[in-house]
């Protein structure tokens, strides 16, 4: 299965960026000492740009639902138990150990909380760079839900 994802704002990344850039206008319209200004104005010179650059969702181009993503890494020894568990389509939990640092395995997951679904791509490590050794696979997030924890 071919997807392909792009970043998008999320309600939360808009909340705080407007929260901040109201906030530091708030600061800099009270009469108040000049330190209190440049707060202000830093303030809301960094809502601004995080309003410009913050996105963390993520869009299906065909689809339009929004999802999150998470990034998790896996020895190599566990390759074919991944492979296999993520291209099932079983009920079972997926209970495959991770690792806390880049390893030579790496999968993306893209989840939705609201709809309950989520898909899985798995990515080897060559010199440099990651390369997607498998297509997108579609999981249910009951089953992928102790991989995102």
């Amino acid at each position: 299965m071919e997807k392909e994802f792009i970043r998008v704002r999320s309600a939360r990344d808009l909340a705080v960026s407007i929260s901040l850039t109201l906030s530091g206008i708030a600061l800099v319209a009270l009469p108040s000492s000049v330190s209190i200004n440049i707060a202000g104005f830093t303030l809301a010179f960094t809502g601004i740009i995080l309003l410009l650059i913050m996105k963390s969702a993520y869009k299906d181009k065909e689809t339009g639902k929004i999802y999150a993503r998470k990034e998790k890494y896996f020895s190599q020894a566990h390759r074919e138990a991944l492979s296999k568990a993520l291209s099932s389509s079983g009920t079972g939990l997926i209970d495959i150990p991770s690792e806390d640092k880049a390893g030579s395995l790496k999968v993306d997951f893209y989840y939705s909380t609201k709809d309950g679904s989520g898909y899985a791509r798995m990515y080897e490590y060559v010199p440099y760079q990651y390369v997607p050794a498998s297509l997108f696979h579609e999981c249910p997030l009951c089953r992928i839900q102790k991989l995102l924890k």
